[in-house]
C-alpha cells in the first residue's frame, strides 16, 4: 500500500509563537497542580511495557495553547495544503464534517519510548493524528509503518518501516490514526511535542 497522505509542515509558527507555546508548555508540565492524569484519572505514565512517557499535560479550553493549535488545525491555510489528499480521512477532514479535536503536550527524556500502535478509536472516531515538535532532541523519531494491525497485541508485533520522521523543532506532521506507528527511545536531549487527534462526529 503506498501512502501518500502523510502531512510534514516545517515553520509553522512565526519565532515570537513559537517561543511563546514553547515557554508555557515547559512551565505547565513542571506546574505541581498539573497531576498528568487523563480525563477519567488514568495514570498513563509508564502505563505499559510499550508505552514509555516522562510527563504529560492537557491543556483545558480557551487556554491560549488549546485556542493557538485548534486554529491552526481548522484553518483555511490546512485545508488548502491538504485539499488533494486522497486518503478517507483527509476526504472527511477537507469536506468539513462536523469535527473535534483531541490535545496534550508530552515529554519525552532519555530512553523513553512509545513501541508500535495505532490510534483509531471507533467510539470518538479519530480520523488524523498531528504532532507539532518543540524540541530537537536525538532519538524520538516517529517512525510509521504501512502494514495492517492484525491483532492489539502490538508489542508482540514487527511493522515494515514506510517513513521515519525526525524531530525538528516548529515542524507538524498529520496522518491517519488507523497507521500503526512508534516513537523510537530518546537518546539525548527532551522531545517536547503538542500532539492529539481530529476526531469525526
Amino acid at each position: 500500500m503506498e501512502l501518500n497522505n502523510l502531512l510534514i509542515m516545517d515553520n509553522v509558527f512565526d519565532s515570537e509563537t513559537l517561543t511563546k507555546l514553547t515557554e508555557i508548555c515547559q512551565i505547565e508540565l513542571e506546574n505541581p497542580e498539573n497531576n498528568f492524569l487523563d480525563k477519567q484519572g488514568e495514570d498513563y505514565v509508564n502505563q505499559t511495557q510499550y508505552r514509555d512517557i516522562n510527563k504529560r499535560w492537557y491543556p483545558p479550553p480557551n487556554h491560549y495553547v488549546t485556542n493557538l493549535i485548534r486554529d491552526f488545525l481548522y484553518g483555511e491555510k490546512l485545508l488548502k495544503l491538504t485539499e488533494n489528499l486522497g486518503d478517507f480521512a483527509w476526504i472527511c477532514f477537507n469536506n468539513r464534517f462536523t469535527k473535534t479535536f483531541e490535545l496534550q503536550v508530552t515529554e519525552y527524556l532519555k530512553n523513553n519510548k512509545y513501541d508500535w500502535h495505532t490510534d483509531f478509536e471507533l467510539m470518538r472516531m479519530r480520523m488524523l493524528n498531528y504532532i507539532f515538535y518543540l524540541t530537537e532532541p536525538e532519538g524520538g523519531e516517529l517512525q510509521i509503518s504501512n502494514e495492517v494491525l492484525n491483532s492489539f497485541n502490538f508489542e508482540k508485533q514487527e511493522f515494515n518501516i514506510y517513513k521515519s520522521i525526525k524531530p525538528k523543532i516548529n515542524r507538524l506532521v498529520i496522518m491517519p490514526s488507523w497507521l500503526a506507528h512508534r516513537v523510537t527511545p530518546i537518546i539525548s536531549g527532551k522531545r517536547l511535542t503538542v500532539n492529539g487527534h481530529i476526531n469525526l462526529q
